[in-house]
């Protein structure tokens, strides 16, 4: 399935409806499309963020005893490693 005639006239007409948005508004359009996408995201996927609550919780109890760490927990407990902490 390729680009249709029809695909080029609906981008054409959506690319018409943006221009006429003045450009105040769009800021404010866009940032409520995606607050709405992603909270239909979490509610569907409820569990996407235990783990970062978690370790968000730990460290706020770590950071009584060491900021360090709080600190290291953070980063050791992350999804996206960029080392591994020992």
């Amino acid at each position: 399935m390729g680009y249709t005639p029809e695909d080029a006239e609906r981008e054409a007409g959506e690319e018409y409806l943006i221009t006429q948005i003045p450009l105040d508004h769009r800021d404010v359009i866009v940032s409520k499309f995606v607050e709405e996408r992603l909270n239909l995201y979490y509610t569907d996927y409820p569990d996407l963020s235990r783990a970062a609550e978690s370790a968000l919780h730990e460290a706020r109890r770590l950071l009584d005893l060491s900021s360090s760490a709080a600190l290291l927990l953070r980063f050791c407990r992350s999804k996206f490693r960029f080392w591994t902490c020992y």
